[in-house]
């Protein structure tokens, strides 16, 4: 079989948004996560300061950059795969709410779970899951809180908060399934 006699590969259906049916496809962040852009591509002169009127968002670097549109051969510009969620119409034809990210939060590189940083009382981050729980402290309890002020407290759980109770954020170690990829050794 020469070259010009092999099959060519079955063409895969392009990918589109299941809100705006815009054709999208996938970039690389630094970090290893990936998102989603639309195949047009923007000239910006990268400034987080820019109104929200002008402002646009592309993925260049390796990271998520916002700025506002320039003409070719700009100085300092960076081109680059517009980021889709910050034009995306979805079906009512107006754009996607994007909520605000939570101050101190994040998400879990494993699980993708909501996360914030604390800052134990021994100086140490610790990634704690969103919400508040009360416990009944106790050596001898099987829940372990950091509370607000980055204390680590180990009690019972408690469904509702008693008087003595302590509330905090449970350390994201005990619900996360990939916990042990993360623990320092």
């Amino acid at each position: 079989m020469t070259p010009s006699d092999t099959p060519a590969p079955p063409a895969q259906a392009p990918l589109t948004c299941r809100a705006c049916h815009a054709p999208i496809r996938f970039a690389s962040l630094r970090t290893g996560k990936r998102v989603v852009v639309e195949p047009d591509r923007a000239l910006i002169l990268p400034d987080p300061a820019t109104p929200a009127s002008e402002r646009v968002t592309v993925v260049a670097r390796g990271q998520i950059l916002v700025g506002r549109l320039v003409p070719p051969r700009t100085p300092f510009a960076v081109e680059g795969p517009l980021l889709h969620r910050s034009r995306c119409a979805g079906e009512s034809g107006a754009p996607a709410p994007v909520p605000p990210p939570l101050a101190g939060s994040s998400r879990c590189r494993s699980c993708h779970a909501p996360i914030r940083w604390r800052v134990t009382s021994a100086g140490k981050r610790l990634p704690v899951d969103l919400g508040t729980l009360h416990i009944s402290p106790s050596p001898e309890g099987s829940t372990v809180l950091v509370t607000e002020d980055g204390e680590v407290v180990r009690g019972h759980r408690l469904e509702h908060p008693t008087p003595g109770a302590v509330a905090g954020s449970l350390a994201h170690f005990a619900t996360c399934p990939q916990a042990s990829q993360h623990r320092q050794r």
